[in-house]
């Protein structure tokens, strides 16, 4: 949601599990506490990357975790279910 929303991201790499992101290009990874806050300062004091990460983060959704990509993945499924017997 935070991608969609064009906020930047500050989180751990269990928090970004599961997604196909970059450190640095889509949002920022830290560990500890410590270092939490120190990317959360640089989100703060650096508008121009954190804008650059935003917009790599949006472009990222709508690539992967639009309407309409997430509909024909479901459809696809159904139809593979369907094949398979498991739906009618």
């Amino acid at each position: 949601e935070a991608f969609a929303h064009q906020v930047p991201v500050v989180t751990t790499p269990i928090g970004a599990a599961g997604l196909s992101v970059r450190h640095t290009e889509h949002l920022l990874l830290a560990e500890s506490t410590e270092s939490l806050i120190e990317a959360t300062a640089t989100v703060l004091e650096d508008p121009d990357h954190s804008r650059a990460m935003t917009d790599a983060a949006l472009a990222y959704v709508s690539l992967h975790h639009s309407t309409t990509v997430v509909t024909e993945q479901v459809l696809r499924f159904l139809e593979a279910a369907a094949e398979a017997g498991g739906v009618s």
